[in-house]
């Protein structure tokens, strides 16, 4: 299950409507013209680099984003306010 006891597919529909989701985008483009990726623990941890940007979303986000530095990784965090500043 992801966030607030939804499925990972459902969390990833949400996400993908809010005002947020164009912002993302562009942060992901303009940094390196690139897209995004929706993070899954289970299938993607090995993809993960330093220098990598993590969207930190709710306590689950902040969950994993910990787990990944204390473990670690030099990723960079951001939360939705903090993207929205970069603008």
């Amino acid at each position: 299950m992801g966030g607030a006891g939804i499925s990972s597919e459902e969390e990833k529909l949400m996400i993908e409507q809010l005002p947020i989701f164009d912002r993302i985008l562009d942060f992901a483009y303009e940094l390196n013209g690139g897209g995004i990726k929706f993070f899954s623990p289970r299938e993607d941890t090995r993809l993960v680099k330093d220098g990598d940007f993590f969207l930190i979303l709710g306590e689950k986000g902040r969950s994993m984003y910990d787990y990944l530095t204390n473990s670690g990784l030099a990723i960079n965090g951001l939360t939705p306010n903090e993207l929205l500043r970069k603008k």
